[in-house]
């Protein structure tokens, strides 16, 4: 059905791996329209050098997230520093080789073993942790277990060959023949997120009753967010910080009238320490409260500012890429800086003022890093991985980003989904089937 296999080794170590840093989490459309930019940059060639002469702004503009421009940084630095020998490499055996390659930031599991197969050659690695493999897996074994333990023993009688098969796996999704419906697969659409959602549909969480969905649909259709809108939806996301949302959404309405509808002129006028001890006195506090409502009108004092630049907040939050937004509001360097607010928090804020967007929180870091639900190679996400990994299932199923942060979120946090917590509740976990810790 495949046919003769035929291959030859990558003889370019450097350039495979930056290909690889290029290609997480995208497809291999995408990947390789943006490494043929990087390439074109570098003259043609991809090498240390050539990279070393290029700004990160010339990188980034490739289409590159400014993760993976810090990662090719890491390499090359890596490289040029001779922490990393190629020719060296092919004299250890596979375990050192992967324990030399991710000592790399950003080098997982999964880049390397990439290399140990396409570069190295080397003939017994079983690649679990790809997605192209995993669709080539459950197509051969018509089977949507991808779980590692089933994977492994399932290619146990593919020993000492088991690269040899994974070659086949690849070159049967390259010829197509993988096509056809895998049922609940988690390659074809992410289809957990709609277990996910009859879940906490069971546990009595209410999905249609988001209200940051509801803020998307007005901001859609004409809803303009005045200072007060703007000021509340930052004070939301500062109570987010460290603390259980379950806590502090019955007191809602209390905080509303405490902070006096979100009068910037009174909040000003108002001892910050008060609004720290009323809220402590709702047992809605956390370890930055007091700084985060000292901060208060300095922030408001920002806002002001940005209306008086931009005409209205609303008009300087759209000015440019959201991400864009999020750096101006979140950076220390910038002028437009809200104080206490980092970027998970800006990003809760923008989500609360109708902006289409995910927090990328603990809960999210954690569901969607290598070890759990995701495709990238940190075992905690990193922020920009987690903003790419939901771009690309919001590209998948339709769904807006707020609505598949509520799902990912609802799951894992405590007083809601509470499964994918930090000690995971795996026993009862609908989704099992599709996560490597099970």
């Amino acid at each position: 059905m495949v046919g003769d296999l035929s291959y030859r080794p990558y003889d370019d170590s450097y350039a495979f791996l930056v290909n690889q840093i290029v290609g997480q989490m995208l497809s291999n459309k995408v990947a390789r329209i943006i490494f043929k930019r990087v390439e074109a940059l570098c003259g043609g060639s991809v090498r240390p050098e050539a990279i070393d002469q290029l700004s990160d702004d010339q990188i980034r503009s490739t289409g590159l997230a400014r993760s993976k421009v810090s990662f090719i940084r890491e390499l090359t630095k890596a490289v040029n520093e001779k922490k990393i020998v190629f020719a060296d490499l092919k004299g250890l055996d596979d375990t050192k080789v992967l324990h030399e390659l991710t000592s790399i930031k950003g080098i997982g599991t999964w880049s390397a073993k990439m290399y140990l197969i396409f570069v190295l050659d080397r003939q017994d690695v079983l690649p679990y942790e790809d997605a192209a493999f995993l669709q080539g897996f459950g197509w051969a074994y018509n089977t949507n277990d991808y779980s590692r333990l089933s994977v492994e023993n399932r290619c146990k009688r593919w020993r000492p060959y088991s690269s040899i098969a994974a070659r086949y796996m690849y070159r049967a999704l390259d010829l197509g023949l993988t096509k056809r419906s895998f049922g609940d697969a988690y390659l074809e659409g992410y289809e957990y997120l709609s277990r996910i959602r009859d879940y906490l549909q069971s546990v009595g969480v209410d999905c249609d009753r988001n209200t940051l969905l509801k803020e998307i649909t007005l901001r859609k259709e004409g809803k303009v967010y005045g200072i007060k809108d703007h000021i509340r939806s930052m004070i939301y996301a500062m109570l987010s910080n460290q603390t259980k949302w379950y806590r502090i959404e019955p007191h809602l309405s209390e905080i509303d009238q405490l902070f006096y509808g979100y009068e910037p002129e009174k909040i000003k006028e108002t001892n910050p320490d008060y609004f720290a001890n009323k809220m402590f006195d709702m047992k809605c506090g956390n370890m930055s409260t007091k700084a985060q409502m000292r901060a208060l009108k300095d922030n408001i004092q920002t806002f002001c500012r940005i209306e008086n630049e931009f005409g209205s907040i609303d008009a300087f939050i759209t000015s440019a890429p959201t991400i864009s937004i999020v750096e101006k509001l979140s950076d220390g360097a910038s002028s437009y800086k809200l104080k206490m607010l980092g970027e998970a928090l800006v990003w809760e804020y923008l989500k609360r003022v109708g902006i289409d967007a995910v927090k990328p929180d603990t809960h999210l870091r954690r569901f969607l890093g290598a070890e759990r639900m995701g495709i990238g190679v940190d075992c905690i996400a990193t922020i920009g991985s987690v903003n790419e990994q939901v771009e690309i299932m919001t590209k998948e199923t339709g769904m807006t980003k707020t609505e598949i942060d509520f799902l990912i979120w609802s799951f894992c946090a405590d007083g809601y989904g509470a499964i994918c917590t930090s000690a995971p509740h795996c026993s009862i976990c609908p989704i099992k089937c599709w996560c490597r810790m099970s």
